[in-house]
């Protein structure tokens, strides 16, 4: 590096984008650091394989440009990855992937582009996925998710948090979560299908998801203190279970939906309470194939449609302090 020119950095430049051609390999070398480099024109900038025993890896301040960016497989503990711009645009890669290992952060790292399924993967307990701005730009024959993070275990210490991206102009997900995951502070806008999905006992809290074909899609976890709004579809999605809490639902078609997607025996059992819920288009709250769910403690206002609507062979629905007002249509149907 050049202090004196401190836009400038080593470029390396692989010339082989086929399988197995790697600018940088990690075998056995634990501690190593990467900084204002430039990775180019390869089927990964930065490889690791599961075994390779390559623990403290930090790459930062520099820029990839390859099929697929950085892969980590499992053995490879505590890397850190930040600062990066990282893109993915010329084949079927995705831009950070981290597969097991403990102690990894991925944060502050910008991914203009990747044609792989996911802008940063990881599958790990007690990472730290933050501050990163990720969009897909190209689009990938079978959709691009922005960010996503399957957890592992079940302590505190084990918890993979999301914290503070922004993700955009994706074709699929913005973020998908599940297992013991946390997904706090981000902002999702421009998904071409949810915003956020979490399930498995995943939660998202005070996040901003706008201007998605759906706002937020859970499958059993927490939905709280999120602002969810202009999405063309449903707000927030609760499909069989999960809890939705103090959050603030306005200018979707429906506010919340809650329902079964798969099996006909299952019965929809989800918690919806204290949230604000006003100026979606069709309805405010949505309700079918239930069986005792609490729609408890919610402000509804619906100038058209109706506020609240129970279908579909529901039974035992517990609808209790509500405020509810509407314009042109019913209160419950």
């Amino acid at each position: 590096h050049d202090a004196a020119h401190p836009d400038r950095a080593a470029v390396l430049d692989r010339d082989d984008r086929g399988s197995g051609a790697y600018v940088v390999e990690l075998a056995g070398a634990d501690d190593v650091t990467l900084r204002r480099l430039t990775l180019r024109d390869a089927q990964y900038g930065v490889r690791a394989w599961d075994g390779a025993d390559s623990d403290r890896l930090v790459v930062r301040d520099s820029l990839i440009e390859a099929v697929g960016g950085i892969r980590l497989d499992r053995s490879n503990d505590g890397a850190v990855v930040t600062g990066n711009t990282i893109d993915a645009s010329t084949g079927w890669g995705s831009g950070i992937e981290i597969y097991d290992g403990v102690g990894h952060v991925v944060s502050g790292n910008r991914v203009p582009a990747f044609g792989g399924s996911f802008g940063i993967y990881v599958a790990a307990p007690g990472a730290v996925i933050e501050g990163n701005d990720v969009t897909e730009v190209i689009g990938y024959p079978y959709g691009g998710t922005g960010i996503r993070a399957d957890g592992r275990g079940s302590s505190v210490a084990e918890r993979t948090v999301v914290r503070g991206n922004l993700v955009h102009d994706v074709s699929v997900a913005g973020i998908q979560a599940g297992g013991n995951v946390l997904v706090e502070d981000n902002e999702v806008t421009g998904a071409g299908s949810w915003g956020i999905s979490v399930g498995q006992g995943a939660e998202a809290r005070g996040n901003d998801v706008h201007d998605n074909s759906g706002g937020i899609s859970l499958g059993g976890g927490t939905v709280a203190g999120n602002r969810v709004y202009h999405n063309t579809g449903t707000g927030i999605h609760i499909d069989t279970s999960g809890t939705v809490t103090d959050n603030v639902i306005y200018g979707n078609a429906t506010g919340i939906f809650g329902t079964v997607s798969y099996w006909w025996s299952q019965r929809f059992s989800g918690q919806i309470v204290n949230n604000l819920i006003y100026g979606n288009r069709d309805r405010g709250i949505r309700i079918g194939e239930a069986s005792g769910a609490p729609v408890v403690n919610n402000t509804i206002l619906q100038a058209s449609g109706d506020a609240v609507r129970i279908e579909a062979g529901s039974q035992g629905v517990q609808l209790r302090n509500n405020i509810i007002e509407v314009g042109g249509g019913a209160a419950i149907s």
